[in-house]
């Protein structure tokens, strides 16, 4: 398994997967990591067409990742995204 320090950097994009049987996926964009373990993230909002911002913490990431339930999907660079 990919180690946590690996996947969250920002530029990357991971999926989290949630609800029952884990059927549902959520799209994150890393940003930055502030303050010693806040995650900056952003999510495509398809209702609103926009793009929102959202910050969790690091301690999220780490349980979803402990459950198995979060994917890295794409290695980048946060100049890769606008």
């Amino acid at each position: 398994m990919t180690e946590l320090q690996d996947i969250i950097k920002p530029g990357n994009t991971v999926r989290i997967f949630y609800g029952q049987e884990h059927k549902k996926t959520e799209l994150l964009h890393i940003r930055a990591i502030v303050d010693d373990g806040m995650v900056v993230v952003r999510v495509w909002s398809q209702r609103n067409r926009n793009w929102r911002y959202r910050v969790e913490d690091i301690g999220y990431f780490e349980m979803v990742h402990d459950d198995g339930r979060l994917k890295l999907e794409k290695k980048g660079d946060v100049s890769d995204a606008s």
